[in-house]
């Protein structure tokens, strides 16, 4: 049994061989028939030059085969070996040195129906498994032919594998792509490129119901064969995930996932970039150091939540729902526009109708040191930084642009506004505020073009002082805020001021408000004004705790201002001008009147006498005109029923008519009438009369004239200085001293007759002098000083007791420190003396009685204390 086993194979075996041999020798004429089988209807083998095969493989001197469809192959191997299994029948895999694929498109005889998204790609059967090709030259893509090496190939019933390196015009990269199917339907492709540090990664597979989900991510450094010459173009990154798909004819749909995204920086060149800022900026007439600005900006978008785009092919018309984040920036400016909605067709321009955009938009300044100038060079504005962050919404509809900011804030750094009359200085300060924007882009025969919309509000977040330079003065605002609108075409501001303070002239104005809008059609500005006080404080004016109310206009140099001034009770209209460029004032005060009360509270000099009363007067104003600052005034005014009291001096029912010029501060000639002057009681002085004429720092009386005690009493002449009182005489002419004696209730002295009285008078700051005064009866009369000595007291008091006097006359000096002299010449006689004989007195009075003057005219007691003198020196002289 086992003799015949081994008999039978070895029959086998020898048979086997045989057929092996056979099949070697005879394999050059049937392989090309069996290696066609192997090949899909879709290959056509076009030749095959083999050497002697195996009976696995074979080597292929040269294998052309042609693939058909859109686009035909036609695949020229050289050095080729192919593996297949006679058993199988099948091409197992396929190896070449070398390869030639050129591609040719096929002849389509049918007419143009447009791209149609495939829902499905058929997988063809392959005749390998693996496939190895070192080179390859593809022809027919690009004008330069491909070249492609190291291809490795290999597939099973699942997917596919490629892998290659690409080598075209000097562009280097490795591919690697991986191919799914199940029943020959593509289920995936996953696609990576490698070009230096550039990255590409594709991935893509056909929905369950229609369309293609995709994938794209990767980074690109250098963008072959692009070179700008304005910009380096830095690494571009892109994460694309969503979906295609195709809805009608020409109609295509897709959906971007939330976080896709695609970044791109740019580096602009340097000296293209700066000749394109200052370029721009000059444009709209501003001026920066672009020097200072970053060249380098980032482009980028991506989906903020999954977004659906729309696109027709044949309309060309763009629709976009969902949230695409827009963002543009440099180190100085950034733009991010958050787009929800967008439906735009390519074939009209932005402004058409039909183009509409809902989006948000944030955008963030930061500009160095900016300059600006008008058109008409007639302004210039410059500022040490500009920083700047707007919020707003973004709506684009039937050719309409509008913006709606939901915040609006700029940071300014030191800024300069300079006219050519003016300088403002402000110190860095922050804007706040809102905006609505509507602009109409177009409009057509057919359609009438929307209004324009602009509204603009800011204001400063926090007061600010802000100094302004006139050609002749400087003005400082302290706690300074404003609000500027913009209403269309109406601009208007309101404005505040803690204090408004000149440098050159002492003007004050506290609490001040107000507002301004210019007039465009008369290239003027129209304001108001109000401030709750006012002050003007000099050695000569003190004006202050006034308010006022103005309507102001500003026209080309000339500012101009029409309202009032309150004090107290009172109001005083006035009208204001002041030329810019000249620096000239003018302030006019219409038809008025204080009370003196009031104007006693505005001077200074006055205030040194506490004790000096205002009870009763007005100032009349009937019109007053001219400079306030420098005091020179033209017009008139007058004081009605004046009263003033200064201790126990009473001025009653005084009238003064002032006229004043503007040849120097506050010049102006008075004329002026009292009825009465009370210095002490019983004393007064009555119709005086006088003339005045004053400047800001001098008064100069002229014939001062009154009645005095049944004479008169005149001063020739009076001047006074700011600071000093030239020396003056005052002149008593037939003075009754009896008269002056009973209203000073003298008991002891009593002297009958009229008297001549010169008193050289040398006022001073805290002194009064008289020096070689004089005094002479004017006729006989009696002079009686009662002695308490009787009998037994001096004969010089005795003969005075009633002493008939022919002649009586003196002199008086009374010195700065109080020291009085006074001669005394009588010659006359006592009836009850020497039985009338005739007696001659010489007395000299020497003492200190400091305030004799005030003592004799003001509180009346100035006998008794001369007289107790008089007693204890023992002055009297008889001859």
């Amino acid at each position: 049994m086992i003799k015949k086993i081994l008999k039978w194979t070895a029959w086998i075996s020898a048979v086997l061989a045989l057929l092996f041999v056979i099949a070697y020798w005879t394999s050059p004429y049937w392989v090309p028939g069996q290696l066609a089988k192997f090949l899909p209807s879709s290959i056509k083998l076009e030749s095959l030059e083999l050497e002697r095969p195996g009976l696995t493989r074979t080597k292929v001197k040269n294998l052309t085969l042609q693939i058909d469809g859109n686009t035909q192959l036609l695949l020229q191997l050289a050095n080729t070996e192919l593996h297949y299994s006679l058993w199988q029948q099948k091409l197992l895999s396929v190896s070449a040195e070398q390869a030639i694929v050129t591609v040719t498109p096929a002849k389509d005889t049918t007419t143009n129906l447009g791209f149609q998204l495939p829902q499905s790609i058929s997988v063809p059967q392959l005749p390998v498994n693996k496939l190895s090709i070192e080179q390859v030259q593809l022809k027919g893509i690009a004008a330069q032919d491909i070249a492609i090496s190291n291809i490795q190939f290999a597939g099973d019933n699942e997917q596919l594998q490629l892998s290659s390196h690409i080598n075209w015009m000097g562009l280097e990269a490795e591919l690697a792509a991986t191919v799914g199917h199940y029943q020959q339907q593509l289920s995936s492709i996953n696609l990576e490129v490698q070009q230096n540090s550039n990255k590409l990664s594709v991935s893509t597979q056909p929905l369950a119901q229609s369309g293609w989900q995709f994938s794209l991510n990767g980074q690109i450094a250098q963008i072959p064969f692009v070179q700008i010459y304005s910009a380096d173009l830095g690494t571009i990154n892109f994460d694309l995930t969503g979906s295609l798909q195709q809805v009608g004819d020409k109609q295509f749909a897709a959906q971007l996932a939330e976080g896709s995204s695609f970044e791109l920086p740019i580096d602009f060149n340097r000296s293209w970039f700066e000749q394109q800022i200052n370029s721009y900026a000059k444009a709209y007439g501003l001026s920066l150091d672009a020097k200072k600005l970053a060249n380098q900006a980032n482009f980028a978008f991506a989906a903020g939540k999954a977004t659906d785009i729309q696109f027709s092919t044949e309309s060309q018309i763009l629709s976009v729902n969902g949230q695409l984040d827009i963002n543009a920036k440099t180190k100085d400016i950034e733009l991010t526009a958050i787009a929800d909605s967008i439906n735009f067709d390519l074939t009209k321009t932005f402004s058409a109708p039909e183009q509409q955009i809902s989006s948000q938009i944030n955008l963030t300044i930061n500009l160095p040191a900016t300059q600006y100038q008008t058109t008409e060079k007639t302004m210039f504005f410059s500022t040490d930084s500009i920083n700047a962050d707007l919020q707003s919404s973004v709506q684009l509809a039937n050719g309409n642009l509008a913006f709606n900011t939901q915040q609006l804030l700029a940071r300014l750094g030191k800024t300069n506004l300079k006219s050519a009359s003016y300088t403002v200085n402000l110190p860095a300060h922050d804007w706040q505020g809102s905006a609505d924007w509507s602009q109409p882009l177009a409009g057509t025969l057919n359609q009438e073009v929307a209004k324009q919309e602009r509204k603009l509000s800011l204001k400063l977040a926090a007061p600010i002082d802000v100094q302004a330079l006139l050609d002749k003065e400087t003005v400082k605002l302290s706690q300074f805020k404003t609000q500027v609108d913009l209403n269309n075409a109406n601009l208007q501001a309101s404005y505040a001021a803690k204090q408004i303070s000149l440098s050159k002239q002492p003007l004050t104005l506290y609490e001040v408000k107000g507002s301004l809008k210019p007039d465009p059609s008369n290239a003027a500005i129209n304001g108001n004004l109000s401030f709750i006080q006012a002050s003007y404080l000099t050695d000569n004016v003190a004006v202050d705790y006034v308010s006022g109310q103005f309507d102001w206009k500003l026209l080309k140099q000339t500012f101009t201002a029409k309202g009032s001034l309150q004090h107290s009770q009172s109001t005083i209209p006035v009208r204001y001008a002041y030329n810019l460029k000249g620096g000239t004032h003018n302030l006019q005060v219409d038809r008025s009147s204080l009370p003196m009360l009031t104007l006693k509270s505005w001077t200074p000099f006055l205030k040194a006498y506490p004790a000096l009363q205002v009870t009763g007067g007005d100032l009349n104003i009937s019109k007053l005109s001219g400079d306030p600052l420098k005091l020179l005034f033209e017009g008139a005014m007058s004081i009605d029923k004046l009263n003033l009291l200064y201790d126990k001096l009473a001025l009653n029912n005084a009238s003064i008519s002032d006229n004043l010029s503007k040849q120097s501060a506050l010049q102006g000639i008075v004329t002026a009438k009292i009825d009465s002057i009370e210095l002490a009681a019983g004393i007064a002085i009555r119709d005086l009369n006088f003339k005045l004429d004053h400047t800001a720092t001098n008064y100069r009386f002229k014939d001062i004239s009154g009645q005095l005690l049944g004479g008169t009493i005149s001063i020739p002449r009076f001047d006074m200085h700011k600071t000093t009182i030239e020396p003056f005489s005052l002149m008593l002419s037939n003075i009754s001293l009896q008269q002056l004696l009973t209203a000073l209730e003298s008991e002891k002295l009593s002297v009958s007759g009229n008297f001549d009285i010169i008193l050289p008078l040398i006022i001073k700051p805290g002194s009064r002098q008289i020096t070689n005064g004089t005094f002479i009866s004017k006729k006989p009369g009696v002079l009686k000083l009662k002695s308490e000595g009787g009998k037994e007291a001096n004969i010089a008091f005795q003969a005075l007791e009633n002493f008939h006097y022919k002649e009586l006359s003196g002199t008086i000096d009374y010195s700065s420190e109080g020291d009085y002299i006074i001669t005394l010449y009588a010659l006359g006689s006592n009836p009850e003396l020497y039985n009338g004989f005739p007696i001659k007195l010489d007395l000299t009075l020497r003492g200190n009685l400091p305030n004799l003057l005030y003592s004799m005219l003001v509180t009346g007691d100035m006998a008794t204390p001369v007289i107790d003198d008089l007693k204890q020196k023992q002055l009297l002289k008889i001859q």
